[in-house]
């Protein structure tokens, strides 16, 4: 079997966990929001459709149901690209302080902040099914130990998988604080002057760690199929 079928998966499994990882770093740098007028020049739900490539690249060699991951970038990205052209109609028509004294305005206002808020939730579900989905790579693409398959050798390779999943924990964290920043945007933008700097922030910490975990997960990846 590992003559026959690894030796010849291996690097094909390579090759596509490096497009998978490459799209999924692609989708997250659209998150950075470059505002202009208050207008979004890095739509988020171009990410979302980078999200579903990849997905479509890693059922080639991960057959597990990923429906959580899959209907949550189709819902990130219907509802951030509604957000998008909510906020593009708004902006060509008003300015902010409309709100107060436009009924029309106001209820405007109120649908896409609403919009925008539904998006971020979204988005914290599907950064739930992407640390997910890691999870499961590197529990089926990592770790290699020598010998045959035995109880001492299951526990190392268990053990090798739980460390490597310590990875991730910096994912999650970026997440919840992209999750938090991004509300507070959309509640006090106008308020605080530093929410758009401090949405950027947040989304670099995401996106740095995100990129820099499946770096190392791809290394990982890489030293299991050079080994087999």
């Amino acid at each position: 079997y590992r003559e026959r079928v690894l030796s010849k998966c291996g690097p094909l499994i390579k090759f596509n966990m490096g497009i998978v990882f490459f799209l999924f770093s692609a989708a997250f740098v659209f998150m950075f929001d470059l505002r202009f007028d208050g207008v979004n020049l890095t739509p988020d739900f171009i990410g979302a459709i980078l999200m579903l490539i990849a997905i479509a690249f890693l059922n080639k060699y991960d057959k597990t149901p990923k429906v959580l991951l899959r209907v949550s970038s189709v819902l990130y990205f219907a509802i951030s690209a509604s957000a998008y052209v909510a906020e593009i109609l708004f902006y060509e028509k008003y300015y902010y302080t409309a709100i107060f004294r436009s009924t029309a305005a106001k209820s405007f206002y109120i649908v896409m902040c609403s919009l925008q808020a539904l998006s971020t939730v979204v988005f914290a579900v599907l950064a739930v099914a992407y640390v997910m989905a890691l999870m499961r790579i590197i529990k089926d693409h990592t770790g290699y130990v020598y010998g045959r398959a035995s109880e001492v050798n299951e526990a190392k390779l268990k053990a090798y998988h739980k460390e490597s999943a310590r990875k991730l924990i910096a994912v999650v964290v970026g997440a919840a604080l992209v999750v938090a920043a991004d509300m507070f945007y959309i509640l006090y933008a106008e308020k605080y002057g530093f929410a758009g700097a401090l949405s950027m922030l947040a989304t670099a910490v995401f996106v740095v760690s995100a990129i820099k975990a499946m770096y190392e997960i791809r290394s990982d990846i890489d030293i299991k199929y050079m080994l087999e």
